[in-house]
């Protein structure tokens, strides 16, 4: 079972490493090795030399993503597979030995880079990254977030309720919507916000977000291009988001992060982009996260969204003064709708809007 162990920190680590540049070459350049070079690695010989663990690893081949076997297969590392199970011992080792050698590199760099986890859930989001991405939940995931956006296409339920609300505006009355995403939910509400701009002027829309796992980028580009409102975020610090970590029958205790560290760090973007800045995640809305020059420019964009609203990013724990509307105490992801003071908040932002 993986433990939590200290590591250097990233500036230390760094120096170390610059004292053997091939080193440090290798893994900051991780994703340009190629399978001959790790099979032939430390790591990698020292996997194809256990004949236990070789054993061990024939009979978790079938739970390995297809597309490591066909990489593996092209690359003629390892012979096809046959019929006679035996023949899947090869196979499976290499696979194996290839991924847990870039697993390592991986890591060192995520460390580096300040975008690491802690050292035990790291290692865990990059296995899954490596060896069982798609049966892990990442093509799960990208299903939901698909799910969300098309409720405001054409014909989905988002746009039908927004075309009726927009009748009844057109016919004179004043309408106010308070549009609640939680979680996946924050993207449906990101969509709502661009398809509000061809909505009457006198249909408003206001916005509440819970956990939102929506990217910052997308939540950038929704907000400061689209219209509502008001807008106020409720989600718990980093400190609280990390002690809920996900049901230990998921992962036993070798992953001890949230859900939204799982999405962040391994199923966001089809796992392309390890610690994908979240918007419902503190540790990507202030310093000292280091994010790319992409990323950076996102968050800007966003801040200055932001800027305009009225204490718009509400913390668990709120402080014990803090105002009707800007009060949460959840301890858990899903927890929202059974904390007291989060239901008040939603409320009083219902009944007296969102500069009360």
């Amino acid at each position: 079972m993986l433990q939590q162990v200290e590591l250097p920190e990233a500036e230390q680590l760094h120096a170390e490493l610059a004292g053997q540049p091939e080193v440090l070459n290798q893994v900051m350049q991780v994703e340009d090795l190629t399978d001959q070079h790790l099979a032939e690695s430390e790591v990698a010989q020292e996997i194809l030399a256990d004949d236990e663990l070789v054993g061990w690893l024939e009979t978790g081949l079938p739970h390995v993503d297809e597309r490591i076997v066909r990489r593996a297969h092209a690359a003629r590392l390892v012979p096809p597979a046959a019929t006679d199970k035996r023949a899947l011992t090869s196979p499976a080792a290499w696979i194996v030995a290839i991924e847990a050698a870039r697993i390592g590199w991986r890591v060192l760099k995520r460390r580096i880079n300040k975008r690491d986890h802690g050292f035990g859930p790291t290692i865990v989001e990059e296995l899954l990254r490596a060896l069982y991405l798609s049966r892990a939940g990442a093509t799960l995931w990208n299903a939901m977030k698909g799910d969300a956006r098309q409720h405001l296409d054409v014909g989905g339920a988002g746009a039908y309720l927004l075309e009726r609300l927009g009748d009844i505006a057109r016919g004179g009355k004043d309408v106010r919507l308070l549009a609640i995403g939680h979680s996946a939910g924050a993207l449906f509400c990101g969509r709502l916000a661009l398809a509000t701009r061809l909505a009457p002027a006198n249909l408003s829309v206001g916005h509440i977000l819970l956990a939102p796992a929506i990217r910052i980028d997308e939540a950038a580009e929704s907000y400061a291009g689209g219209r509502f409102e008001g807008l106020r975020i409720f989600t718990m610090n980093d400190p609280r988001e990390i002690a809920n970590a996900l049901d230990g029958k998921l992962f036993g205790k070798a992953y001890s992060r949230s859900l939204l560290y799982l999405i962040s760090g391994a199923l966001e973007d089809k796992g392309d982009c390890p610690d994908a800045p979240l918007l419902g995640m503190q540790r990507h809305l202030v310093p000292p996260y280091k994010g790319t020059g992409r990323e950076n420019a996102a968050r800007e964009k966003l801040e200055g969204v932001l800027a305009g609203l009225p204490d718009p990013v509400v913390f668990a724990p709120s402080p014990g003064n803090a105002a009707p509307g800007h009060r949460t105490n959840s301890f858990m992801h899903g927890g929202y709708w059974w904390d007291d003071q989060t239901v008040e908040s939603i409320k009083g932002i219902a009944r007296f809007g969102f500069a009360a």
